[in-house]
């Protein structure tokens, strides 16, 4: 009797003490058993959207292909578990404590395995199926960006499989929902380094003379709005410049010239302002102090990260582009002399 009850204590401290390490680990741990695993190591990799990985956790697999991997501030994200040369991706929002992964490693590249404990996973899981390698249909992919709930799913597939091109509305609302739903991730900045890169290769493929000019509508001191292609029929200079910018300043005398003598035969300039918030007041008196006199001054006071600079591709300023009546380049950034000249052939 009296080994009985050592017995029965013995094994109710061992319970006890299981469970004060269960509690006592604050962190994600993602646990399985991936058969053919047994001696290897088993990687926890978050993915970047700029082509790095970081190692987040790894652990030994034991007997059958057992694993525990320990992982510490769980951010939301894209993950991968890599085994050797094989991987497979998932969607965590930052939320999960314990999850489970159990399958073989055979298969594990083609998503043929089970996991408890996430939700976000099993949602990116169960569109991606065993489409591993290779596009997935547009549609279907705008389908699910559209319906789910997966703000991570929703984000890597908008990148990864729909053409930007085609679809930078996708692109741009994925880009809100990731700002408004973790607004301090980590993934926020690299989507707008992303969404930068990208603008800047469709601005070489469309920036072109013979091409049509991309649209900018931007509100002026006054909060008119002025779009650019409002002004065809005239032939436009577009200045992209600022009142802190010195050699804007110095140019601005060149630009009026121009105006005051060709705006009587249809030219006109179109001036975007790369000021910032807060600069308001510097951007009207430089207006004034320059004689810039034509109306279409506007700007959305987001200084380098000014929507139509990155879309036209400027990187420095002051930086013009010429169009001609039917508002396609006919100059891109021109000389004085060039300008001119460019002018009375258009006019």
């Amino acid at each position: 009797m009296k080994y009985g009850f050592y017995s029965v204590l013995l094994f109710l401290i061992a319970i006890f003490s299981f469970q004060c390490g269960e509690a006592a680990y604050e962190g994600t741990k993602i646990k399985g058993t991936i058969s053919g695993a047994e001696n290897l190591q088993v990687f926890i990799d978050q993915i970047t959207l700029t082509n790095s990985m970081k190692v987040r956790g790894k652990a030994d697999a034991g007997s059958g292909g057992k694993f525990e991997v320990l992982l510490e501030d769980l951010e939301p994200g894209i993950y991968r578990i890599r085994i050797g040369a094989k991987a497979a991706i998932f969607a965590l929002s930052g939320e999960e404590k314990r999850i489970e992964i159990n399958g073989d490693l055979s298969t594990l590249e083609a998503n043929d395995y089970t996991l408890t404990g996430s939700k976000e996973a099993n949602t990116f899981k169960s569109f991606i199926g065993n489409r591993t390698k290779g596009k997935l249909p547009s549609q279907e992919v705008k389908n699910f960006v559209d319906t789910t709930n997966s703000v991570m799913s929703a984000m890597f597939l908008t990148l990864t499989q729909l053409n930007p091109k085609e679809d930078m509305d996708y692109v741009t609302t994925v880009k809100n929902k990731l700002s408004t739903n973790y607004p301090n991730s980590i993934y926020v900045t690299e989507y707008d380094k992303v969404i930068g890169q990208i603008k800047q290769q469709l601005a070489r493929e469309r920036i072109k003379v013979g091409e049509e000019a991309p649209e900018i509508e931007l509100t002026s001191p006054d909060g008119k709005m002025y779009k650019l292609s409002e002004l065809r029929g005239k032939v436009v200079l577009i200045d992209f410049w600022a009142s802190w910018c010195k050699p804007c300043r110095i140019n601005n005398p060149k630009l009026v010239a121009l105006y005051k003598k060709y705006k009587s035969k249809g030219f006109t300039v179109y001036s975007v302002s790369l000021d910032r918030q807060g600069q308001e007041k510097r951007w009207v008196q430089a207006i004034q102090e320059d004689n810039l006199t034509w109306p279409y001054h506007v700007s959305d006071l987001q200084f380098w990260q000014c929507a139509p600079a990155q879309e036209y591709g400027v990187r420095s300023i002051p930086h013009t582009f010429l169009l001609d009546k039917e508002g396609k380049f006919a100059a891109i950034n021109p000389s004085s002399r060039q300008l001119e000249a460019e002018i009375e052939k258009l006019l």
